[in-house]
């Protein structure tokens, strides 16, 4: 099964200069379950970095 295609907001949320060019972020449009998917797959990929870390701190 194929990704589905990831829905933008029509009107940037953030509007900044990056020297002379004008840049426009948009957000991605998502329910509360993909934001919560997003988010546990963020925590899950700090954490074993973190435990990464630690583990090679210890054995160092």
């Amino acid at each position: 099964m194929g990704k589905k295609q990831m829905q933008f907001t029509e009107e940037p949320v953030q509007v900044m200069m990056l020297g002379e060019t004008k840049v426009r972020i948009f957000a991605p449009i998502m329910t509360p379950e993909e934001y919560q998917k997003r988010d546990e797959a963020i925590h899950a990929a700090i954490a074993s970095i973190l435990k990464s870390k630690m583990e090679a701190a210890a054995g160092a």
